[in-house]
């Protein structure tokens, strides 16, 4: 119960953060959400880059690796309204990003979002070996 309330917080603090930049795209706040929207990259990147490299050597690495990335892409199903929230969320970000002129970044956002989704249908995907 802790863990939710302290979600739902963080959720409403980094929404309104968004909503603030782009009110006023060049504040300081917009900054924030930027830079988790950086390491949330990183993470992912890093992570995907590790998981090729663990499946491409094959064997028990490569099956033990399959699984725990399974386990942290691969979440149990949500409901629609679950679901609506997370591509509403999505799409705030980027609307949030291009209008205060963070292209790059979005770019980055895009690119990393359809990794992410790549990752989440071939992990579910059961071996087809």
């Amino acid at each position: 119960m802790k863990n939710k309330i302290l979600s739902v917080i963080v959720d409403v603090v980094y929404i309104g953060l968004l909503i603030a930049g782009l009110r006023d795209p060049q504040s300081w706040l917009m900054n924030l959400p930027v830079a988790f929207i950086w390491l949330m990259n990183t993470f992912v990147w890093l992570t995907v880059f590790a998981g090729m490299a663990a499946v491409m050597a094959g064997g028990e690495a490569g099956k033990k690796m399959r699984d725990k990335l399974a386990r942290l892409f691969n979440r149990p199903a949500k409901g629609v309204l679950s679901r609506a929230y997370g591509w509403g969320l999505k799409l705030l970000i980027v609307i949030s990003l291009a209008y205060s002129g963070w292209l790059i970044t979005l770019i980055s956002y895009v690119l990393t979002v359809i990794v992410f989704q790549i990752c989440r249908s071939m992990l579910a995907e059961p071996d087809a070996a």
